[in-house]
């Protein structure tokens, strides 16, 4: 917050205003809880390498709030775009768990439930349990995560799926990552497949506060009798993104 002080008769009153900010201030410090939000748009939502969009833009955010003791909270959402009868265009996903750092190396414990709202007919909604580590080589850094749910997407079944990456901090404003999964499913309806690896590679740039992406994304998942559309949102692309800390 930005006080003017044109006049000397209001100096006082200058003061309490800067006063009471400055006192909010020392209170959030030194409270035990952070939040933070982002704003992002991207030009199509791609998950583990098949979009959720039709290969169209998607508008994302999200509120997360934390404890220094390493426990976490969250919501997260983004418009879909699933092609069927079930109209759906929004999802919203619900976390938490406990994350934490022993000098370089990290691991977080997680639950994740992904909810449709406004999804008629079917039952999309699902949860996963989360299991997370990583290491910090200061050169560059690796992680890595399994993903479990017993009844996935669609209610198609026990699922997992293992994914690993790497990041590279190049210069203060670039860092380039490399990531690969692989995701099993027990009743795979939707896509016609057990099981299929994806893999991306990408860029980001920081600059003003803003987080400029562009990544290429791919995977060998098979669509047998999908048509040209269900083959189309599993394709190799390259997506540009834009986001904002809030």
């Amino acid at each position: 917050m930005k006080v003017s002080v044109l006049k000397s008769a209001v100096c006082a009153a200058a003061l309490m205003v800067v006063a009471a900010p400055a006192a909010m201030a020392q209170e959030e410090a030194s409270s035990p809880f952070s939040f933070s939000g982002s704003l992002t748009l991207t030009s199509d939502y791609v998950f583990r390498g098949i979009s959720q969009t039709q290969n169209d833009p998607a508008l994302q955010g999200s509120f997360d709030v934390s404890h220094e003791s390493g426990l976490y909270a969250g919501v997260w959402a983004s418009n879909v775009d699933f092609n069927d009868a079930t109209d759906t265009n929004l999802e919203v996903d619900f976390y938490g768990g406990f994350a934490n750092s022993i000098e370089a190396f990290s691991y977080d414990i997680g639950v994740l439930y992904y909810a449709y709202p406004d999804t008629s007919g079917v039952d999309y909604d699902y949860v996963e349990f989360l299991l997370g580590l990583g290491y910090d080589f200061e050169v560059l850094s690796i992680s890595g995560a399994v993903y479990y749910s017993p009844d996935f997407f669609a209610e198609t079944g026990d699922a997992y799926y293992v994914t690993a990456g790497v990041a590279v901090p190049v210069l203060d404003w670039l860092t380039l990552d490399a990531n690969v999964g692989y995701q099993d499913i027990d009743d795979n309806v939707t896509f016609g497949a057990d099981d299929y690896t994806d893999w991306n590679v990408g860029a980001t740039v920081s600059v003003e506060g803003f987080d400029f992406g562009v990544r290429y994304t791919d995977n060998d998942a098979e669509v047998p009798g999908g048509g040209d559309l269900a083959n189309d949102i599993a394709d190799s692309k390259v997506v540009f993104s834009v986001s904002r800390a809030l």
